[in-house]
Protein backbone atom coordinates (compact mmCIF):
# COMPACT_ATOMS: atom_id res chain seq x y z
CA UNK A 1 0.00 0.00 0.00
CA UNK A 2 2.72 2.21 1.22
CA UNK A 3 4.82 1.78 -1.94
CA UNK A 4 1.91 2.51 -4.16
CA UNK A 5 1.35 5.54 -2.91
CA UNK A 6 4.37 6.74 -2.98
CA UNK A 7 4.47 5.42 -7.12
CA UNK A 8 0.80 7.86 -7.27
CA UNK A 9 2.76 10.48 -5.59
CA UNK A 10 5.52 10.51 -8.42
CA UNK A 11 3.08 10.03 -11.27
CA UNK A 12 1.47 12.92 -9.83
CA UNK A 13 4.36 15.04 -9.78
CA UNK A 14 4.78 14.62 -13.64
CA UNK A 15 1.56 14.01 -14.57
CA UNK A 16 0.67 15.96 -18.16
CA UNK A 17 -2.23 15.00 -20.30
CA UNK A 18 -0.79 13.82 -23.65
CA UNK A 19 -2.59 13.88 -27.42
CA UNK A 20 -3.64 10.45 -26.96
CA UNK A 21 -5.61 11.19 -23.64
CA UNK A 22 -7.04 13.71 -25.65
CA UNK A 23 -8.58 11.65 -27.90
CA UNK A 24 -9.50 8.97 -25.54
CA UNK A 25 -11.89 11.82 -23.70
CA UNK A 26 -13.00 13.03 -26.85
CA UNK A 27 -14.00 9.59 -28.04
CA UNK A 28 -15.84 8.68 -24.52
CA UNK A 29 -16.98 11.46 -23.15
CA UNK A 30 -20.01 13.97 -24.56
CA UNK A 31 -19.62 17.98 -24.78
CA UNK A 32 -21.02 18.16 -21.93
CA UNK A 33 -19.00 16.29 -19.30
CA UNK A 34 -15.98 17.36 -20.88
CA UNK A 35 -15.71 20.48 -18.64
CA UNK A 36 -16.17 18.35 -16.15
CA UNK A 37 -13.18 16.37 -16.45
CA UNK A 38 -11.15 19.56 -17.54
CA UNK A 39 -12.48 21.07 -14.02
CA UNK A 40 -10.37 18.24 -12.50
CA UNK A 41 -6.70 18.96 -11.65
CA UNK A 42 -4.41 17.90 -14.26
CA UNK A 43 -3.21 15.04 -11.77
CA UNK A 44 -6.89 13.74 -11.45
CA UNK A 45 -7.31 13.88 -15.21
CA UNK A 46 -4.31 11.46 -15.55
CA UNK A 47 -5.31 9.83 -12.87
CA UNK A 48 -8.76 8.94 -14.85
CA UNK A 49 -7.26 8.26 -17.66
CA UNK A 50 -5.27 5.50 -16.78
CA UNK A 51 -8.14 4.34 -14.52
CA UNK A 52 -10.01 4.21 -17.88
CA UNK A 53 -7.27 2.08 -19.70
CA UNK A 54 -7.00 -0.27 -17.04
CA UNK A 55 -10.64 -0.43 -16.73
CA UNK A 56 -10.86 -1.19 -20.14
CA UNK A 57 -8.23 -3.85 -20.38
CA UNK A 58 -9.36 -5.71 -17.19
CA UNK A 59 -13.60 -6.25 -19.14
CA UNK A 60 -11.41 -6.93 -22.95
CA UNK A 61 -10.06 -10.03 -20.51
CA UNK A 62 -13.38 -10.27 -19.12
CA UNK A 63 -15.67 -11.30 -22.22
CA UNK A 64 -17.77 -13.65 -19.80
CA UNK A 65 -19.36 -10.69 -17.40
CA UNK A 66 -21.99 -8.11 -19.78
CA UNK A 67 -20.01 -5.41 -19.79
CA UNK A 68 -21.22 -2.02 -21.76
CA UNK A 69 -17.74 -0.81 -22.56
CA UNK A 70 -18.97 3.29 -22.72
CA UNK A 71 -20.42 3.18 -19.55
CA UNK A 72 -17.58 1.66 -18.19
CA UNK A 73 -14.87 4.25 -20.04
CA UNK A 74 -17.23 7.69 -18.89
CA UNK A 75 -17.21 5.97 -15.43
CA UNK A 76 -13.76 5.32 -15.05
CA UNK A 77 -13.22 9.17 -17.07
CA UNK A 78 -15.43 10.88 -14.82
CA UNK A 79 -15.43 8.86 -11.56
CA UNK A 80 -13.26 11.61 -9.79
CA UNK A 81 -14.94 15.20 -11.01
CA UNK A 82 -16.15 15.80 -7.66
CA UNK A 83 -12.77 16.89 -6.90
CA UNK A 84 -12.17 19.97 -8.95
CA UNK A 85 -8.89 21.96 -9.15
CA UNK A 86 -8.22 23.94 -6.60
CA UNK A 87 -10.66 22.26 -3.79
CA UNK A 88 -7.45 20.73 -2.33
CA UNK A 89 -5.16 23.40 -2.58
CA UNK A 90 -2.23 24.87 -5.26
CA UNK A 91 -0.38 22.81 -7.60
CA UNK A 92 -3.19 20.57 -8.10
CA UNK A 93 -4.18 19.48 -4.51
CA UNK A 94 -1.14 17.50 -4.50
CA UNK A 95 -0.07 18.39 -1.05
CA UNK A 96 -3.85 18.29 -0.15
CA UNK A 97 -4.50 14.72 -1.16
CA UNK A 98 -1.08 13.35 0.16
CA UNK A 99 -2.06 15.22 3.14
CA UNK A 100 -5.58 13.36 3.55
CA UNK A 101 -4.53 10.50 2.16
CA UNK A 102 -2.16 10.23 5.26
CA UNK A 103 -4.57 11.78 7.95
CA UNK A 104 -7.09 9.04 6.78
CA UNK A 105 -4.89 6.35 7.36
CA UNK A 106 -3.45 7.18 10.48
CA UNK A 107 -6.13 9.12 12.27
CA UNK A 108 -9.09 7.46 10.14
CA UNK A 109 -11.92 8.53 12.71
CA UNK A 110 -10.63 11.45 13.43
CA UNK A 111 -10.32 12.57 10.02
CA UNK A 112 -13.68 11.45 9.33
CA UNK A 113 -15.09 13.29 12.02
CA UNK A 114 -13.41 16.76 10.65
CA UNK A 115 -14.51 16.32 7.23
CA UNK A 116 -18.65 16.23 8.02
CA UNK A 117 -19.31 19.48 7.47
CA UNK A 118 -16.39 20.80 5.54
CA UNK A 119 -16.46 24.09 6.81
CA UNK A 120 -14.01 25.94 8.84
CA UNK A 121 -10.07 25.33 8.62
CA UNK A 122 -8.41 24.83 5.04
CA UNK A 123 -7.97 20.92 6.49
CA UNK A 124 -11.65 20.12 7.07
CA UNK A 125 -12.50 21.73 3.88
CA UNK A 126 -9.64 18.77 1.95
CA UNK A 127 -10.99 16.16 3.86
CA UNK A 128 -14.75 17.45 3.19
CA UNK A 129 -14.05 16.80 -0.56
CA UNK A 130 -11.23 13.87 -0.03
CA UNK A 131 -14.19 11.52 1.48
CA UNK A 132 -17.31 13.29 -0.44
CA UNK A 133 -16.17 13.31 -4.00
CA UNK A 134 -18.07 11.03 -5.28
CA UNK A 135 -21.14 12.34 -3.87
CA UNK A 136 -20.62 15.69 -5.28
CA UNK A 137 -19.35 14.47 -8.38
CA UNK A 138 -22.23 12.43 -8.83
CA UNK A 139 -24.72 15.40 -8.35
CA UNK A 140 -22.89 17.50 -11.24
CA UNK A 141 -22.87 14.58 -13.70
CA UNK A 142 -26.73 14.44 -12.63
CA UNK A 143 -27.26 17.91 -13.46
CA UNK A 144 -25.79 17.19 -16.91
CA UNK A 145 -28.22 13.84 -17.69
CA UNK A 146 -25.79 11.34 -16.84
CA UNK A 147 -27.71 9.29 -14.29
CA UNK A 148 -26.49 6.29 -15.02
CA UNK A 149 -23.17 7.43 -14.43
CA UNK A 150 -23.99 9.10 -11.45
CA UNK A 151 -25.09 6.45 -9.93
CA UNK A 152 -21.82 4.10 -10.36
CA UNK A 153 -19.78 7.15 -10.08
CA UNK A 154 -21.45 7.82 -6.15
CA UNK A 155 -20.51 4.47 -5.07
CA UNK A 156 -17.46 3.79 -6.39
CA UNK A 157 -15.64 3.88 -2.85
CA UNK A 158 -18.56 1.82 -1.21
CA UNK A 159 -17.88 -1.68 -0.07
CA UNK A 160 -19.03 -4.35 -3.04
CA UNK A 161 -22.14 -6.49 -3.22
CA UNK A 162 -22.90 -9.42 -5.12
CA UNK A 163 -25.69 -7.11 -6.93
CA UNK A 164 -22.99 -4.36 -8.16
CA UNK A 165 -22.91 -3.80 -11.93
CA UNK A 166 -20.27 -5.53 -13.73
CA UNK A 167 -19.28 -1.30 -14.51
CA UNK A 168 -18.98 -0.71 -10.81
CA UNK A 169 -17.48 -3.35 -10.01
CA UNK A 170 -14.28 -3.09 -12.78
CA UNK A 171 -14.20 0.29 -11.75
CA UNK A 172 -13.05 0.01 -8.34
CA UNK A 173 -10.69 -3.13 -9.34
CA UNK A 174 -9.14 -0.33 -12.10
CA UNK A 175 -9.11 2.47 -9.13
CA UNK A 176 -7.41 0.53 -6.66
CA UNK A 177 -4.72 -0.47 -9.14
CA UNK A 178 -4.06 3.25 -10.00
Amino acid sequence: MILQRIRQFIRAMRAKITPDDIALIERHLTIEARPLFFAMAVIDQCHAVSVARTAMKIASQRKSCDVDDGLLARCALLHDVGRRNGDMGPMGGVWGKTLTVLLGAAFPDWSRRRAKSGKGDIISRWLFVYYHHASIGADMLEAIGLAREAGIIRRHHDIGSDGDEAELKILREADGLN
